[in-house]
């Protein structure tokens, strides 16, 4: 039999444990919570990262595409580079728009040469951009 003395030390031992115990599943699960917010900031900056050099690369390529009809192969493997890293973190939208881009930005290299003033002209009469699609489908994914 337990003397009635001991009761309260051993609640308040029993108190202590439970106290500590659930400090710990405290800091455990903020913590835990904290790592998976840092990792789902660091892969969406990934994400804006590749975009934009996406977006950087391809508007460099169709410019070149409107005044030139051979693309340079360094700066085409480039694009694809970019767009092989964008699969690995990208929704199946985003990728599809960036093969879209790519296919147009290889297509205008087939059409006719354009000089600067025809350039210009197509971009003052709405200048079809192959990498709207892709950026809103970015803006959309980021966003979401």
């Amino acid at each position: 039999m337990i003397e009635t003395s001991y009761i309260p030390a051993v609640a308040a031992l029993f108190g202590t444990f439970i106290g500590g115990l659930t400090s710990m599943v405290t800091t455990w699960i903020g913590q835990s919570q904290q790592a998976k917010g840092k990792h789902v900031l660091r892969s969406k900056s990934q994400r804006q990262e590749l975009y934009r050099q996406f977006v950087q690369e391809g508007s460099k390529l169709h410019l070149h595409a409107l005044e030139h009809d051979t693309a340079n192969i360094a700066d085409l493997a480039n694009i694809y580079a970019i767009m092989n890293e964008i699969r690995i973190f990208a929704s199946s939208k985003v990728i599809a728009e960036a093969e879209k881009a790519v296919k147009v930005i290889i297509d205008t290299y087939r059409q006719k040469n354009k000089d600067f003033n025809e350039v210009i002209d197509d971009v003052n009469t709405g200048f079809p951009n192959p990498l709207r699609a892709f950026s809103e489908a970015c803006h959309h994914e980021l966003n979401s």
